[in-house]
């Protein structure tokens, strides 16, 4: 009776395996196509920038201290600064140039520096340097709105730049006076 009961457990295993085992033929219909929609949000392109004087500080005055006429008069009272962009993402540059709300320095108001528009001393001016004055390139006043392309790679860059006291255009060191001086000019920046 054992034997049997063996037996019949044996068949039932080898049924049940047999009925896993065997191929099962019916349709299968597949999926002829899938569809998607993709959105997203273009964004344009920022970096966090600043204005840093030339102990890399963070600054939004760039003080020259005492300037003298002779210092004008020779082109020799400069300040470096620098224009700082970090944490950029999307960004492969920058369009810079200036703006202010007077008219540029010069009887006309057209020259390429930056006039004293909020101190006391008359026909003194600032010139602005993307590097060194002279051997850099000159931000012109009276084309203010034609951009300089700075390169940003690797998301920080910190952009050399100098500030050079100078006599206002079409002016002489006659027509300078001692007084204060101040001319505020902002930068205007579109990423790339």
């Amino acid at each position: 009776m054992m034997n049997k009961q063996l037996h019949k457990s044996l068949f039932l295993g080898m049924g049940a395996l047999m009925l896993t085992v065997s191929p099962l033929v019916f349709a299968i219909d597949g999926t002829p196509s899938l569809t998607a929609t993709l959105t997203s949000t273009i964004e344009a392109g920022t970096c966090n920038a600043q204005i840093k004087d030339k102990n890399g500080a963070a600054a939004s005055i760039i003080g020259f201290g005492d300037v003298f006429k002779s210092d004008l008069e020779r082109k020799t009272r400069k300040e470096n600064f620098q224009l700082s962009f970090s944490g950029c993402s999307g960004v492969h540059g920058a369009l810079v140039s200036t703006q202010i709300a007077a008219s540029c320095s010069g009887t006309s108001g057209n020259g390429n520096s930056y006039p004293n528009a909020g101190g006391t001393s008359a026909a003194t001016a600032v010139e602005i340097w993307n590097g060194q004055p002279d051997s850099g390139t000159e931000f012109n006043c009276n084309t203010r709105s034609t951009a300089q392309d700075i390169a940003i790679s690797g998301g920080t860059k910190d952009v050399a730049m100098s500030a050079r006291m100078v006599i206002a255009s079409g002016k002489t060191i006659n027509d300078v006076s001692a007084g204060t001086f101040q001319a505020p000019v902002t930068f205007v920046v579109t990423y790339r």
